[in-house]
């Protein structure tokens, strides 16, 4: 197999964009080719990014199989795999070069990366399916690794602006070079938009005004969606040592705030770095060794109006009405710390052994919070102030702590030529909660030439957030490790100019971390439980037919049915049928033409909602591009999308008492780009 100095020597392994589709890092932590390693995995570099007109993940995410975007009211961007998420999508991996950048209080990546621009990403790894046996907690329902280019990708300076629809303005530059035997990549990024500012007929406090008789609500009106964000990144290697460094700086109005209601005050703040230092090296032939330190934080804030004036409160003295908005505003910080050695171990050409230890310190602290009314023990009454005042200490969130030690090994063995067998496992250590093993079984086939077939069993965990278990309301300390346990079958052909694949897969999860309503004290409040089992099956299929030259048409679908049984998960918010219809085009030399059509069907509300089920809906994505067309500057190129281009008017589902008319999604709209390479 010639595994040996996997990490360092990965990028040697790919020259051109079919080998940059071809192998990936991500499943087993060294370079394997994609109908070689277990489980699903979906490449996407940075030339398709830039002939589909992505701009941000998020818009890469929502072609990819079995994968769905979805936007919720309070701003946040969430991803779905196969009808799984999580809270804040708290079952799916985030990493930036193999580097976990999820945080610690919600388990989550999205607050600063669902939307990260990638104007410096050389790809992108997805994996459907549990990553837990290598990568432990969060990575139990799929994984997103974001390849960032280094200084040999870029040899040079890249200047990148555009601009477009809801009046949003951006700038990137990309720097790279090497001297010297040093590589020096650096990246700013500058983002600046007044975003989409939906129509909202009415909103929650519309149906509240109605039932008391005020006049509190905004509604007719329009959603807030300014934003402004930066982005930097470093990248510095030298003679097997590595430093990678991000930093992202963004603030942004909530579009309805943390309740779903029109207003003129909620807002979000997101400061999030990560500094990671690794040294790599290769003693002797066929073992290597990687050691790294690393360091993750993030400090959030957010204003949010809670009873806007003239609207109904209710007090220890009865309902009143309010004669001032009442509002609160809050800080605080999470942080991972940590070291991790790895060793791959090359035993012969066809058997080779990955394993590694990690230690990490979680910590939440700093926790402030200033409101112009108190909470009580009754979640559904307030205490109005005043003036705005800090809330005692008891209606905090702890500083809390907890370490994790963990070792992971993985056996990858050719037993023969077309049959690969990989067997490996994951045990993770919580201070607060104990132990958990993920297992994993893969078996790859190529039963004839060009064909080949997969099997793989995994099991993905996610440990309870600091949040889950300690916030002074819904927090319970009790709660046991969410697990899921898949199995997947595949068979695959890849043949030029054809390639496709179809995949079936199971999945059961137990203790699923849910937020329920408990009335057994009296009073009904919501806690964070451990519900009972769920499960889902489902198939995915995609195909790629390549013209040559640059041109190809790929096409993708995606169905499953989630039994959810008394688990109280919210299925409600994602559609069970997906596809994605792609035709890339290469007009000449110097023109490119891409057209997306996305596919969203089989919807359901929650039980309980009376309003009828959403409708099926397609929309279309086009994108021209243009290189090279002024002879004196070679290093230009011109950008122009098209999103959404026949303007279909759709919607992203809210629960039932939310918004009655669901949230609006943007219409047609578009961006123009200029890029120039020096």
């Amino acid at each position: 197999m010639q595994l040996c100095c996997w990490c360092r020597s990965f990028f040697c392994f790919i020259h051109g964009y079919l080998q940059e589709e071809t192998y990936v890092i991500t499943p087993s932590k060294i370079p394997q080719r994609i109908d070689k390693a277990p489980g699903t995995i979906h490449v996407v570099t940075d030339r398709q990014i830039r002939q589909m007109g992505a701009r941000y993940l998020s818009e890469v995410v929502q072609t990819v199989p079995g994968w769905f975007v979805s936007q919720w009211y309070q701003g946040q961007t969430m991803f779905y795999v196969r009808g799984s998420a999580g809270m804040l999508s708290s079952r799916i991996l985030f990493m930036v070069n193999s580097h976990r950048v999820n945080n610690v209080i919600l388990g989550t990546g999205i607050y600063s990366y669902a939307n990260l621009d990638l104007d410096n990403v050389k790809r992108i790894e997805f994996v459907n399916g549990p990553g837990s046996p290598l990568y432990g907690s969060g990575a139990e329902s799929g994984m997103i690794n974001i390849i960032t280019k280094e200084g040999e990708d870029v040899d040079g300076l890249q200047l990148t602006g555009r601009g477009g629809s809801f009046d949003t303005w951006e700038g990137s530059a990309l720097f790279g070079k090497t001297i010297k035997g040093l590589e020096v990549a650096g990246y700013l990024n500058y983002r600046n938009t007044e975003g989409f500012r939906g129509h909202v007929d009415q909103d929650q406090q519309s149906t509240l005004d109605q039932q008391y008789g005020t006049h509190a609500s905004l509604a007719p009106g329009n959603m807030k969606g300014d934003l402004y964000q930066w982005d930097a990144q470093l990248t510095i290697k030298y003679e097997g040592f590595k430093f990678d460094g991000k930093y992202i700086d963004k603030k942004r109005d909530d579009p309805f705030g943390w309740r779903p209601i029109l207003d003129n005050m909620s807002n979000f703040r997101d400061k999030d770095y990560y500094l990671n230092l690794s040294y790599d090296v290769t003693p002797t032939e066929g073992l290597d060794l990687m050691v790294k330190a690393y360091r993750n934080q993030q400090k959030t804030g957010e204003l949010s109006q809670m009873f806007p004036k003239g609207s109904i409160m209710m007090t220890p003295r009865g309902p009143m009405i309010t004669s001032e908005n009442r509002f609160y505003e809050g800080e605080m910080k999470n942080s991972r710390m940590g070291a991790e050695a790895q060793a791959t171990y090359e035993i012969v050409d066809s058997n080779t052994i990955v394993g590694g230890i990690t230690f990490e310190v979680q910590k939440v602290y700093d926790n402030e919070r200033k409101a112009n009314y108190l909470r009580t023990s009754n979640p559904y009454v307030f205490i109005p102030l005043p003036s705005v005042q800090d809330e005692p200490d008891e209606w905090l969130m702890p500083d809390e702590k907890r370490n994790v030690y963990a070792a992971y090994v993985e056996d990858i063995w050719d037993i023969l030529d077309n049959l690969r067998l990989t067997v490996g496992g994951r045990y993770d250590y919580y201070s607060e909660s104990g132990g958990q093993f993920s297992p994993r079984l893969g078996v790859n086939y190529e039963f004839a030439q060009d064909y080949y077939t997969k099997f793989l069993y995994g099991r993905g965990f996610r440990v309870p957030n600091f949040a889950e278990l300690y916030h002074p309301v819904y927090g319970n300390p009790d709660l046991k490790n969410q697990t899921s346990d898949t199995f997947e079958l595949s068979f695959g052909a890849n043949f030029l100019p054809f390639s496709g694949q179809v995949t079936a897969f199971y999945g059961e999860a137990e203790n699923s971390l849910v937020l329920v309503q408990d009335s057994s004290g009296g009073i009904p409040v919501y806690i964070f439980t451990n519900a009972d089992s769920t499960n889902k099956i489902g198939i995915e299929l995609q195909m790629k037919y390549d013209f040559g030259r640059g041109t190809y048409l790929g096409v993708n679908y995606t169905q499953f049915n989630i039994d959810v049984g008394d688990s109280g998960a919210d299925i409600w918010m994602e559609p069970t049928r997906l596809g994605t219809l792609t035709g890339n085009v290469r007009l000449n030399k110097y023109l490119n033409l891409n057209a997306q059509f996305i596919y969203r069907g089989g919807w359901h509300r929650e039980e309980g909602d009376p309003r009828e089920d959403m409708s099926d809906y397609v929309t279309a994505n086009t994108t021209l591009i243009a290189r090279s067309f002024i002879k004196e500057l070679k290093g230009l190129e011109a950008r122009a999308a098209v999103y959404n281009l026949f303007n279909k008017d759709y919607i992203s589902p809210t629960a039932a008492g939310e918004l009655p008319n669901d949230m609006p999604m943007p219409g047609i709209n578009f961006f123009v780009e200029l890029r120039y390479t020096f």
